[in-house]
């Protein structure tokens, strides 16, 4: 209803423009100009500034495209003087005339849909959280389980979550999903999972040992081929820089 207020207000503002306002802003030179005479350079055109509706409840409905529309509010923490805005949610235009074939209360005749993308970013997330969980509790053997499982935990993050991976970096998780879990983590710049990266560096398997080896260097920035180097530059971190998120350096290709 708050949107629909809003979009009311939106349209009853912008009216068809006339057939003054349809001409072009600047007209071609005159053919009669003579050569190497100056030519007026039309001026660039503006950025279209957002569109703003008042909605109610101190909301505000910003539009800074016409295929999406903000719902604003005062920031809770701030009193309303400070004008302080934060986003409440966003919608995007879609047409989608196959919508509801099935359900004609439900379905727009003119086939034009606002979807809260909030709540599909939501539902997104929820589903890659789960695969995670599936791949991580399924002890799979076959030599695609560590790959499908960097696969999720790589979707997830993407979707902006990192807890529901370092949830799986703690001991009661085999080394397998933690030493998988903590190389997505590193590549990723996260430094809290080194030490548990790390611990491939003891591994019997020269693959992880070297996975673990190249992704530690590209973080620390010097090479960690064991785990006593690993600790010789642990130890000099700061708290603060064992927490922090990094951005890394492109991984070098294959020569």
């Amino acid at each position: 209803m708050l949107l629909a207020a809003g979009l009311g207000w939106y349209a009853g503002r912008h009216e068809p423009l006339d057939d003054a306002a349809r001409e072009p802003a600047s007209r071609p030179a005159a053919a009669s100009a003579r050569p190497g005479s100056p030519t007026a350079q039309p001026s660039p055109t503006p950025a279209r500034p957002p569109a703003l509706a008042p909605l109610p409840g101190g909301r505000v409905l910003a539009s800074p495209d016409p295929q999406h529309f903000l719902v604003l509010r005062y920031r809770e923490t701030d009193p309303p003087e400070t004008g302080r805005l934060e986003i409440e949610s966003v919608y995007t235009l879609r047409r989608d005339p196959q919508r509801f074939l099935r359900a004609p209360n439900k379905r727009a005749p003119h086939g034009h849909y606002l979807d809260d993308l909030g709540a599909e970013r939501a539902a997104e997330l929820e589903r890659a959280q789960a695969r995670l969980q599936r791949e991580a509790a399924s002890g799979a053997l076959d030599p695609e389980a560590d790959a499908r499982l960097a696969d999720a935990a790589r979707r997830v993050l993407a979707l902006g979550d990192a807890t529901a991976l370092e949830a799986l970096l703690t001991p009661e998780h085999p080394p397998s999903v933690r030493r998988t879990i903590a190389a997505v983590l590193v590549e990723a710049g996260f430094r809290s999972a080194a030490p548990v990266l790390a611990e491939s560096l003891d591994s019997q398997v020269a693959a992880d040992r070297e996975r673990a080896a190249a992704l530690l260097q590209r973080l620390a920035g010097r090479p960690i081929p064991d785990r006593e180097s690993f600790e010789h530059w642990w130890v000099r971190l700061h708290p603060a820089e064992r927490e922090a998120r990094v951005e890394l350096p492109a991984e070098e290709p294959p020569r």
